[in-house]
């Protein structure tokens, strides 16, 4: 497998993985109440504790995409 190959490989997850997290976010702005309503229901949990397990998903999700896909972006980008 070539420096090149890894390079676009972690380019395009990269690509991905931001776009997934917009979308989320995007999400769960737009539908917050709706997922209040199903996740509330199925769990009995308060709005607060729901906002604040959303944002601790995306915070280790965002912590994750940097450490499995930007740094090494970057590392292959410097070494090539």
């Amino acid at each position: 497998m070539s420096i090149e190959l890894l390079t676009m490989f972690f380019l395009w997850s990269s690509i991905l993985n931001i776009g997934i997290m917009i979308v989320s976010f995007l999400l769960f702005r737009i539908a917050h109440r709706y997922i209040y309503t199903v996740h509330g229901g199925w769990y009995k949990l308060s709005n607060e504790q729901i906002d604040l397990a959303i944002y601790r998903m995306m915070t280790i999700y965002k912590i994750f995409l940097f450490m499995f896909n930007i740094v090494p972006y970057v590392v292959l980008r410097i070494i090539a």
